[in-house]
């Protein structure tokens, strides 16, 4: 197995024992310095945070490239709009349906799944999705020649849902379902947003950190749905947007124990964990 170097074991050092004391602004910039919020380590000396360059917005305006789909890109035969794999993109074929091509629209009425792992049924793909269970029980009760299901989950999908859910509008859809929210977190934060958990972190610690790294999130969680919920209703189109079932009650680390040890060794061995945590 490979190990850290030595450098990395004193940077984590510090880290630990900056958490514990009155300078936690020199903690977050270390941070920051590092890459672990987001931001890449600047080029050259000077202060962390004077160089740190300002990352993209994560949530780009709205409309992007109205020719392309996710991984398809939008073509004219013949009167009819269809959307085709693009080679460029073959490195990312995987993370997506298997699907060389999307038909235009017939007379079917059209379901258009968006999502993220959850919804791509990661580890079950391609012989399990959710989009082929859907779509067998809608044929079920509808009728075969009356219902169909496009899949256009992704694997680490994140705030860009935003801009394929807009760019899906031209499957002209009867309904789309979205399955998402898994991967929302503290993606590329902007230079105020930055300045922000610094001064968080200065005056409450790493509480402060986790405060206003929820309230990013939750700034750009509401963009997200705010500006797709809109766009839709102008539309007309159903949405129906579903959270994953294990993000109800939030992220929880599992039960951890160490093997099996002699004696008493594994209550110690616990005792100690809750000590620790």
């Amino acid at each position: 197995m490979e190990r850290p170097p030595e450098s990395l074991k004193s940077f984590a050092n510090r880290i630990a024992s900056l958490a514990q004391s009155s300078e936690a602004a020199q903690m977050i910039r270390l941070l920051l310095f590092s890459g672990f919020m987001g931001a890449s380590a600047p080029e050259g000396g000077g202060g962390a945070l004077s160089q740190l360059a300002a990352p993209p917005d994560p949530l780009p305006p709205a409309g992007g490239d109205p020719t392309h789909l996710g991984i398809w890109e939008r073509r004219e035969e013949g009167g009819k709009v269809a959307f085709v794999r693009r080679l460029e993109l073959m490195h990312e074929w995987h993370l997506w349906a298997n699907v060389g091509r999307i038909e235009a629209k017939g007379a079917r009425k059209r379901v258009v799944l968006i999502g993220e792992s959850v919804a791509r049924g990661y580890l079950y793909d391609p012989e399990y999705t959710p989009a082929s269970a859907l779509e067998a029980m809608l044929k079920a009760r509808l009728g075969d020649d009356e219902i169909e299901v496009i899949d256009l989950a992704r694997v680490n999908l994140s705030y860009e849902i935003r801009e394929l859910a807009l760019a899906a509008l031209q499957l002209e859809p009867d309904v789309v379902i979205m399955l998402a929210g898994n991967n929302w977190g503290l993606k590329f934060p902007q230079a105020s947003e930055v300045v922000e958990i610094n001064e968080a972190v200065t005056q409450e610690g790493i509480r402060g950190a986790k405060r206003a790294s929820e309230a990013h999130i939750s700034r750009n969680a509401r963009r997200v749905v705010a500006d797709v919920a809109s766009v839709y209703a102008e539309r007309g189109v159903p949405l129906v947007w579903m959270i994953p079932e294990f993000n109800l009650a939030d992220w929880r680390d599992p039960v951890t124990n160490a093997p099996h040890l002699p004696g008493r060794l594994n209550r110690e061995w616990l005792d100690l964990l809750a000590g620790a945590e």
